[in-house]
């Protein structure tokens, strides 16, 4: 029974991979297109293309990483490739966190007005430090991964050292301690992103907010083109910000290596994982207008 709901399972995160890959790499086709018709580039759509390629590169990793453990485990059991394979699979995670943060980030800053003179400097100076902040994303991915995939080297080393010794029992102390190690490295990478992302939430609210407040007490029309972007703007974050809070306790839940002795808790994790950014992206494509245009041209141009 275990392992026929472990292949039940296997099959629907195959095929929540492929249509995961499939609605990011839509969302890239029709950015790269827009920019070919239109011959330039936008600086949301710059971000938006690093994003869905990064998912798609993730959810890609997810789906070989299973497929390797289910009909090549022998491949899994070295060591060293376990271990590049796990850490490769997190620096993709955090390059996830981090570039929908700074999507989220340049759309707070864009709608959002405050008149703090920090703010004001960085609304007229955003669009020239969002490449930086993607290569900034990428170097703090890196450098957040990499401790994770030596910790997870060594104790995989010290794991086959100890198989080798015949050393059959295992302290149960040491073994909470790894884990609570492994889930501390984690957590270290993932938080920063997360807690940027709430807090541009929340300005974006506190300004929709005043927004309402200024437009009531000076008795105009309740319902305009800047409130209704708001309104809209708040919709979407408040929306991602569900999904980011399940992916971001599902993501350490996965990687502090508490389910590595559960193959069915695994999966559904997985599942889990890989369906967010797909119903987020899914999400995009119905919501955003330009999206939807930037589609539309590619459709006519393929056919």
């Amino acid at each position: 029974m275990a392992l026929s709901l472990l292949n039940v399972l296997s099959i629907v995160l195959y095929i929540q991979c492929f249509a995961g890959i499939t609605v990011n790499l839509i969302i890239a086709a029709a950015s790269i297109n827009k920019w070919k018709t239109q011959n330039f580039f936008l600086t949301c759509d710059k971000i938006l293309s690093c994003l869905v390629i990064s998912r798609s590169l993730s959810i890609f990793n997810v789906f070989m990483v299973n497929f390797l453990y289910q009909f090549y485990p022998w491949i899994i059991q070295n060591f060293v490739v376990k271990a590049a394979l796990l850490t490769n699979g997190i620096f993709l995670h955090y390059t996830d966190l981090w570039f929908a943060t700074v999507l989220f980030v340049f759309y707070c800053v864009k709608i959002t007005s405050y008149n703090w003179k920090f703010f004001i400097i960085l609304k007229t100076k955003i669009s020239i430090l969002v490449p930086w902040f993607l290569l900034a994303s990428l170097i703090i991915a890196i450098s957040s991964s990499l401790p994770f995939g030596l910790y997870l080297y060594d104790l995989s080393f010290q794991d086959a050292l100890n198989s080798s010794e015949e050393l059959i029992s295992e302290n149960k102390v040491s073994k909470v301690e790894n884990l609570y190690s492994q889930s501390l490295i984690v957590l270290a990478g993932s938080y920063p992103p997360f807690i940027i992302f709430m807090v541009a939430n929340c300005l974006l609210v506190c300004s929709l907010w005043m927004h309402t407040r200024r437009m009531r007490s000076s008795g105009s029309k309740f319902r305009s083109p800047n409130l209704e972007c708001h309104v809209s703007a708040v919709k979407n974050m408040s929306f991602f910000l569900v999904l980011q809070m399940i992916y971001f306790l599902y993501i350490n839940l996965l990687y502090s290596g508490s389910l590595r002795n559960n193959a069915e808790l695994r999966a559904v994790s997985l599942i889990i994982i890989c369906s967010l950014p797909f119903f987020h992206s899914l999400y995009m494509i119905c919501s955003c207008r330009e999206i939807k245009k930037a589609l539309v041209l590619l459709w006519s141009s393929l056919f």
